[in-house]
């Protein structure tokens, strides 16, 4: 290194001097000062500013993935609650027809759509009905070769018309669950015999191929593969061909209590809504989410998710794409969501990082996927990053060494000052970008002057409200969804509940009791009445209410005048639903004394097809306590009502005709035994301990002849007991029996035994004396067909005459047989044959045994 050399100005005397080396001093310790504060500065800024950075950078990576995942995890059930209200529409079908295809009585219920005159043989051999049913019914023309039991000319047995018309008992749920549910496109139920009956009517006649068999597709026979109890088994999703977009197929196979398989149940479902959907969401600023089943196949999947995962683009059928051939990258991604997991991972794909958020949707096993890139995520703090390096920058060049010329003297008193001024409002944001990392949304940033830190500082608190503004209104728009979805669930549950609660009663004041008290405490109103139709459809008559003001209408039988007198009046005559509300021309409907507290009041129509049997009202406390999708629902509870009447009233009438059936049945049975007694008085036999069986005669004990009379058991001692004989609860005679002086008394459980045995031979002398009437009956019309034939042997009316005195003489026992033909006037002096067109025959009697000229040794 080269010594410097001074010019001859600074001499050695001016180096000695000591102001010149006070003030070199005073300068080099300045320099000092100045270097050793801004490279402190620097340091401290830049150190502070990456440890800011860095706590930007975790915070907003973990809140990424806070937030991703909450979001991922409620549109997976925003979008499972469809699928969920499916499933339980699809087990309640089920239940449905299972409990309607082993109902008894369903036969007679049924006579509404006689299969016979509905469904036709098409040219191919196929079974179908017309478009005019609500369901469209079909049969292959393989019948015979599945399986089906045809009669010997090849035709349809007794048994498949009845299967084919009780699967019209699906008219009454599967219409209104395909009105009740748009994702619900098709509904439809397939017995092991090929029996398709499809909802709506599309005329599977002229569909479908003659030789159709549901049984053989897979949704028939995974439906019955794969699905455990009433767990609903759900189809691979594909792309209709008919335009209804991505469908699948909600599956159940339906047993009788004795596991006998009586079909499946199939529910076809559009995801076309859900697809979109799921691909126009946005996270962030280019995030997306997309939808796989359990078989990795892509169900919804944007452009940009074909470009991430498959590195292509979405061909123009952007459906069903294989993700198990996605990139390596993905797979373990992949298998977690297959695995119904729920979780969050970064993944890298060509030098970029993406974040992946996934849930699983219960209902069907299938996975909803979220993907958000890093960076736009941590735009942010790469921004911070720039305006702070720009920021530290511009303080060295623009503010720190022109200020180091004046603050010379003062090198190291500014450069405490200086140092703890630029450092500790650095430290302070730091201290804020850790309490943010942590979710504290209300931590105060202190505010700071117009520089570097104060841009800090305003940076910091922009990014937190707009953090804290977007992190509110994502939660407060999926709450308030959730709650609206979760609302109209509770309201098709309880509708449920209510209809099965209805469709299990038959006593009518009981099922409409019933109703009353469960849409009030399922739908919270405070009064529900239900109104039936007068006999002469004048009036409508409150028959049942739940609140206290409507017993006290039930007490005095309030009704009102159709189409004249309050809501319901109105109702019942136009058959529409009607609201009403306590302001306005409504407000005449609130005038009831009974029911002061009514601020809204919403009537619907109990109607059975055509026919309105009578409304539902409702009433509430609340005003403008109904919405739409109230009256969707409580007319969806008024129908199942509605039905459940109609099939009270129709159980009632059975019972009625079933018991003046049997009243009849009763008097026919009593006139008989009395002809019975009346020609054998005597009937009755004694066995003895010996073993011997001796005619009765008219040998009547005391007891005997009282139980006899009183009709019930009668025990004059410890050893005796007489029991009544009873014939269609007619007594005709007792039974007594003895045991000997020394043995044990008569125990209950032998007396319960006797008095089974005493209806037991009621029962066997009714059979006996029925089987007695068929058997002379019987030879009374065959001795007529006998006396008939040997009559109509012969075409000359003399040997005609002959031979029925001779044949009725010897069937009747006669003494004398005499036919005459004629009139009475000519009759005297008839001649044989020949005279006058008169003809006489008689013929003595011969001894020949009568039919019944006999008697038993044994009178019974």
């Amino acid at each position: 290194m080269k010594r410097l050399r001074l010019p001859p100005l600074f001499n050695r005397s001016i180096l000695r001097s000591v102001r010149i080396r006070f003030l070199a001093l005073i300068v080099f310790m300045a320099l000092a000062g100045i270097l050793a504060t801004v490279i402190v500065a620097v340091t401290s800024a830049r150190s502070t500013g990456a440890y800011a950075l860095e706590t930007s950078s975790q915070m907003l990576r973990t809140q990424a993935e806070s937030m991703m995942g909450e979001l991922t995890i409620r549109s997976a059930r925003e979008n499972d609650l469809l699928l969920a209200s499916i499933n339980q529409n699809v087990q309640e079908a089920g239940a449905f027809v299972s409990q309607s295809l082993t109902s008894a009585g369903m036969d007679n219920n049924l006579q509404l759509w006689p299969a016979r005159e509905r469904v036709v043989l098409g040219a191919e051999g196929q079974y179908s009905n017309g478009p005019d049913d609500l369901g469209s019914v079909f049969l292959p023309n393989t019948a015979a070769t599945a399986g089906v039991p045809t009669d010997a000319a090849g035709a349809l047995s007794d048994q498949i018309w009845s299967e084919m018309q009780s699967t019209a008992a699906l008219d009454l749920l599967f219409p209104a669950i395909i009105a009740n549910n748009a994702s619900v496109e098709a509904a439809y139920f397939a017995t092991p015999s090929d029996i398709v009956r499809y909802y709506p009517n599309v005329n599977l006649g002229a569909v479908l191929p003659p030789d159709f068999r549901a049984t053989q597709r897979p949704w028939y026979t995974g439906g019955v593969e794969n699905s455990q109890g009433d767990k609903v088994w759900w189809t691979p999703a594909y792309q209709d061909a008919t335009g209804l977009g991505v469908v699948t197929t909600a599956a159940l196979p339906v047993y009788t209590p004795e596991g006998k398989l009586l079909g499946v149940v199939g529910f076809d479902v559009t995801l076309t809504e859900m697809k979109h959907n799921i691909e126009q969401t946005r996270l962030f600023s280019s995030g997306y989410s997309f939808l796989v089943d359990d078989q990795g196949r892509a169900l919804a999947l944007p452009e940009q998710g074909y470009q991430d995962l498959l590195g292509i683009s979405a061909p123009e059928q952007d459906f069903g794409s294989d993700l198990t051939q996605a990139r390596p990258e993905f797979q373990p991604v992949l298998a977690e969501m297959l695995g119904s997991q729920t979780g969050f991972k970064s993944i890298t794909i060509d030098g970029e990082e993406l974040f992946f958020a996934y849930s699983p949707l219960p209902s069907t096993r299938w996975s909803l996927g979220s993907v958000v890139r890093a960076n736009d995520v941590l735009a942010s703090v790469y921004s911070l990053q720039a305006s702070l390096e720009a920021n530290t920058r511009e303080a060295i060049v623009l503010r720190i060494l022109p200020l180091s010329a004046i603050v010379l003297l003062l090198t190291i008193a500014a450069s405490l000052v200086l140092t703890n001024r630029t450092v500790r409002p650095i430290q302070e944001l730091a201290g804020v970008a850790v309490k943010l990392g942590a979710g504290d949304w209300q931590t105060h940033i202190p505010g700071y002057s117009q520089d570097e830190i104060g841009a800090l500082a305003n940076a910091l608190r922009t990014m937190r409200d707009h953090l804290y503004q977007t992190f509110q209104g994502l939660e407060e728009r999926v709450l308030e969804r959730t709650r609206a979805l979760e609302r109209h669930a509770n309201q098709i549950q309880a509708a449920a509940e209510v209809g099965h609660s209805a469709a299990t009663l038959l006593d009518l004041d009981t099922l409409l009791t019933r109703v009353t008290h469960l849409v009030s405490d399922r739908f919270g109103f405070y009064h529900t009445g239900i109104f039936l139709l007068s006999n002469d459809k004048e009036y409508a008559v409150l028959r049942a209410a739940n609140s206290a003001g409507g017993q006290r209408m039930l007490e005095r039988q309030h009704r009102l005048r159709i189409g004249q007198e309050g809501i319901v009046g109105k109702v019942a005559s136009s058959g529409t639903p009607h609201i009403a509300l306590d302001v306005g021309e409504d407000a005449i409907y609130f005038n009831n004394p009974d029911l002061p507290e009514t601020r809204s009041e919403m009537a619907l129509p109990l109607r059975v097809g055509e026919t309105i049997l009578g409304a539902l009202d409702v009433q509430s406390r609340e005003a403008n306590a109904f919405h739409q999708e109230d009256i969707e629902v409580l007319q969806l509870v008024a129908d199942q009502v509605a039905v459940a009447i109609q099939n009270a009233r129709l159980f009632a009438q059975n019972q009625e005709t079933l018991q003046t059936v049997q009243r009849a049945y009763g008097q026919l049975s009593t006139q008989a035994w009395q002809d019975v007694l009346a020609q054998r008085s005597d009937l009755g036999f004694i066995a003895t301990s010996d073993g011997r069986v001796l005619p009765a005669h008219s040998e009547w004990k005391a007891d005997a002849a009282q139980a006899a009379s009183q009709g019930k058991m009668v025990q004059a001692d410890a050893h005796s007991i007489a029991l009544p004989v009873r014939i269609r609860d007619q007594v005709y005679g007792s039974v007594r029996l003895s045991k000997p002086e020394d043995s044990q008394g008569w125990t209950e459980r032998e007396i319960q035994l006797m008095n089974t045995l005493a209806e037991q031979l009621g029962v066997a002398l009714e059979s006996a004396r029925l089987y007695e009437e068929t058997q002379r009956r019987a030879e009374r019309e065959r001795l007529a067909g006998e006396i008939t034939a040997r009559m109509r042997a012969s075409n000359d009316p003399a040997v005609i005459l002959q031979t029925a005195v001779t044949e009725l003489r010897r069937a009747l026992n006669a003494r004398h047989v005499q036919v005459l033909v004629g009139s009475q006037e000519t009759g005297a002096g008839a001649q044989e044959p020949g005279s006058n067109g008169h003809a006489r025959q008689s013929m003595p009697a011969q001894p020949t045994p009568h039919l019944d000229d006999h008697k038993p040794e044994t009178e019974v």
